[in-house]
């Protein structure tokens, strides 16, 4: 029996090995089948058929071909192991600062994400963009460990005139530090006045800066070990969406609802 590096070496060499594999795993299928789903010769299929057959990963009823027990956890690992690698690859430019080890989703949920950081000549591209998805929102719940003028201009903005639903929760001590700026304090009083939102506080936030679901898009905050932030993260994967959710209302369950007259100059 072949080694498990044998077995990685044997299918990473040929791309069309994957792609049958693959295609196998998904259920049963006949050979032309498999040219019209992989892009390969029926020569090359018919080897490659052969090849897992020897290695006890197919089967063969007739015409057509499947997965067998061990071809399937074999095709379904080196998927999961596909989805790690460019979950990798995708969040590069902020992976020495990304804190996948306190967040309880797995690393595949980020195998599609996108990242925006910032440079010397755009210091605020992922606060923009942000900016720019939540406020094009029909709902937004987020939670932030700070709050600027730019961004609460932009959640009355959305809530007050284009009718968004925002649940908004901060840290204690963030909403505290913003309330000493009058422009930051007359913006929360016309966000926590309106029906369609909430302004809440807790004080114990999760182990990232920044977490939000615009609609069917979830962002995550990324700074470096000072604070400094070093970019935002965002995807659709439905797992991460999940987390954010999950991570959201547990922080609701324990915040603390801001009324109006918190707000009174």
């Amino acid at each position: 029996m072949s080694t498990a590096l044998e077995d990685v070496a044997f299918l990473t060499r040929s791309p069309n090995r994957v792609a049958v594999l693959a295609a196998l795993a998904s259920g049963p299928q006949r050979r032309h089948e498999l040219v019209e789903a992989t892009g390969a010769s029926r020569v090359t299929v018919g080897r490659i058929l052969r090849d897992l057959d020897t290695r006890g990963w197919v089967a063969r009823d007739g015409p057509t071909y499947e997965t067998t027990t061990r071809g399937r956890l074999v095709a379904e690992s080196l998927s999961s192991l596909r989805e790690r690698l460019d979950a990798i690859d995708r969040l590069d430019p902020v992976l020495a600062h990304f804190p996948a080890d306190r967040l309880d989703v797995p690393l595949e949920a980020f195998a599609d994400a996108e990242v925006t950081v910032p440079d010397a000549t755009a210091p605020n591209r992922h606060h923009r963009r942000i900016g720019t998805v939540g406020a094009a929102a029909a709902e937004a719940r987020m939670y932030s460990h700070g709050v600027t003028r730019e961004a609460t201009e932009i959640h009355r903005q959305a809530v007050c005139t284009d009718g968004q639903r925002c649940e908004l929760l901060l840290s204690q001590q963030g909403f505290d530090d913003s309330l000493d700026d009058e422009q930051v304090r007359a913006g929360f009083r016309d966000i926590v006045a309106a029906e369609n939102a909430t302004v809440s506080t807790v004080d114990e936030g999760p182990p990232v800066p920044f977490l939000a679901r615009f609609d069917g898009r979830a962002f995550v905050g990324v700074t470096d070990d000072e604070g400094v932030p070093q970019g935002a993260v965002e995807s659709t994967d439905a797992t991460l969406l999940a987390w954010v959710d999950a991570t959201l209302d547990d922080l609701a369950a324990e915040a603390t609802p801001q009324q109006p007259d918190r707000f009174t100059s």
